[in-house]
């Protein structure tokens, strides 16, 4: 959680007063936060390259490079990482531009001292947010190393037949790599048109019962032409893709 690891932030503006006035009442607000000032997008790009942040807050008016061109220059190397711009140039287009360059938040700098309670609460949910991708994603290749290791064919698919996921056993019963069958479906590689009519009811029983199917026996015509019979098990499955329903089979 962010309170016991802490909360780096690159606070970019070239108006140096208010930069470490932000900083200041950032750091005091929140006790877990690190709040490093810079007062151009060059000199912010030079601290991004030699240090790890968790999250960049950004004037948009600044002299040599503005605050959507230096996210843009972020985003080249750092995709995924939470940028906010704070600004006090508040428009539609601005922001429009900023949603366009892949900000992950937007404020208008206003009087009082309520935006920084804002400005926090932005910081601090756009930072968890970001931790709970990065942790998901660890989960998901994890996830991928096991299944591609066994000799059992795993998948899943959703509502209209396509695969969500595939092991390499999958992939290699049906002559092709894992990316080009996550995303296709039976149809597009299985030469029977019985079996892939059998799959796909199989698989729809199971998503609208809700219930898990056992089959003792199936058949799969492979890419080298040979029928293997195959015992699978299907059950419902929850995609974190996707809103549709799904099945995860194991054969």
């Amino acid at each position: 959680m962010i309170e016991s690891t802490g909360v780096s932030v690159l606070l970019v503006d070239d108006d140096s007063v208010l930069a470490e006035l932000t900083a200041d009442i950032l750091s005091e607000r929140e006790s877990q936060f690190t709040v490093e000032t810079s007062t151009s997008a060059s000199e912010g790009l030079d601290r991004l390259a030699a240090n790890d942040f968790d999250c960049i807050v950004s004037d948009y008016d600044m002299p040599g490079q503005n605050g959507i061109e230096f996210l843009k220059n972020v985003r080249e190397d750092y995709p995924a990482l939470p940028f906010i711009l704070y600004t006090g140039q508040g428009s539609e287009a601005v922001a429009s531009d900023a949603i366009a360059a892949g900000v992950t938040d937007y404020l208008q700098k206003e009087s009082g001292t309520g935006q920084y309670t804002v400005l926090a609460n932005q910081i601090r949910n756009a930072v968890e947010r970001h931790r709970q991708r990065e942790r998901a994603q660890a989960t998901r290749d994890r996830l991928r190393q096991i299944i591609d290791m066994l000799p059992q064919l795993v998948f899943a698919k959703d509502e209209t037949g396509e695969f969500l996921l595939a092991n390499e056993a999958t992939a290699d019963a049906y002559g092709t790599s894992v990316s080009n069958l996550e995303g296709s479906t039976d149809a597009d590689f299985a030469d029977s048109e019985e079996e892939v009519s059998q799959f796909r009811s199989d698989d729809q029983t199971v998503i609208e019962s809700g219930e898990p199917k056992h089959i003792p026996e199936e058949a799969l015509t492979t890419a080298d032409g040979k029928t293997r019979l195959l015992e699978t098990t299907k059950i419902p499955y929850d995609p974190v893709e996707t809103n549709s329903s799904a099945v995860l089979g194991i054969s």
